[in-house]
């Protein structure tokens, strides 16, 4: 027995990872050709157990999403096209 947490079909595909998270956190969301995506969860729809889920990311075929991570500070050091790290850079604003 147990709850079922997800409705998983051929259309949502496999659960890759799970996080406990604050509606203030972003999300950032990596698939295998290199594309990122973040986001605060805070502007993601919130939905019920039995439903399938929220698009997030729209992936080109064949591409998938490889990894999560939840970031919960919104200011981030950026490197610039020479390599220098560049302070003057904030994410998420």
């Amino acid at each position: 027995s147990g709850i079922r947490t997800l409705k998983r079909d051929e259309r949502t595909g496999p659960i890759i990872g799970m996080r406990c998270i604050d509606p203030s956190d972003d999300i950032l969301l990596i698939t295998r050709n290199s594309i990122v995506l973040r986001t605060r969860l805070e502007q993601i729809r919130e939905t019920g157990r039995s439903a399938i889920g929220v698009r997030v990311m729209d992936l080109a075929e064949g591409d998938e999403i490889v990894g999560i991570a939840i970031m919960n500070e919104p200011d981030a050091t950026a490197v610039n096209a020479n390599g220098h790290l560049d302070d003057d850079v904030a994410v998420g604003e």
